[in-house]
């Protein structure tokens, strides 16, 4: 069966980059907690959940290069791709997730992942931009962090791109690309964060495929 890892690198809390995000009017999304549930929704039944207040912060902007930037300040990573390594690596890390190989997918990765995905599904040309993503998440403590970086990036690249998503196209293109970390995603983090953005309120019950 495929194994998905993330790397275990801790995120350290880099003020810097934080305040200059919250000061350019960048995209952000809350962690969560699940109350109850963690398991149980998985196979159908309830789950409770509710934000924290630690926040990613997403932001988007042209650099006229003809490549693609992405920046993990957290993790101190600063990578420059084209276009066409962005498809080939992300046509890799499908074809192994598809084929049930031994596959290791780090942050970065993942990005480039979505971003091959996002490109794909949505027509849009991925590239002239850079990408900058900063978190107060914790990383591997149950908070979202992962569904986090999905549900800001994709709002991100939507605003800089002016695509009208429906919800319904948002929240299963979402747990499509969560699937390739936790391998089956129930829904949870990713319906209990989009639908904060909109409603925000505190607490949401969840039943696969039911936000109430």
């Amino acid at each position: 069966m495929t194994q998905l890892l993330i790397s275990k690198t801790n995120y350290s809390k880099n003020t810097e980059y934080l305040k200059i995000l919250k000061s350019i009017n960048s995209i952000k999304v809350p962690g969560k907690i699940i109350l109850t549930g963690e398991y149980s929704v998985l196979f159908g039944k309830h789950a409770i959940a509710f934000p924290i207040n630690k926040y990613l912060y997403c932001h988007i902007k042209q650099n006229f290069s003809n490549t693609l930037l992405i920046e993990l300040n957290d993790l101190n990573i600063k990578r420059t791709f084209s276009l066409n390594e962005i498809i080939i690596k992300g046509k890799i890390i499908e074809d192994c997730y598809h084929k049930n190989e031994l596959i290791i997918i780090d942050p970065l990765d993942f990005v480039v992942y979505l971003l091959y995905k996002f490109q794909t599904t949505f027509s849009v040309s991925i590239k002239d931009i850079s990408i900058t993503i900063s978190s107060e998440i914790l990383i591997n403590h149950g908070l979202g962090s992962s569904a986090a970086i999905i549900v800001c990036l994709i709002k991100a690249l939507s605003k800089f791109y002016n695509l009208q998503i429906s919800n319904s196209s948002f929240i299963d293109f979402a747990i499509k690309i969560e699937n390739i970390i936790h391998k089956k995603s129930s829904g949870v983090d990713i319906n209990t964060m989009e639908a904060l953005q909109k409603s925000g309120l505190p607490i949401k019950s969840y039943k696969k495929g039911f936000l109430s």
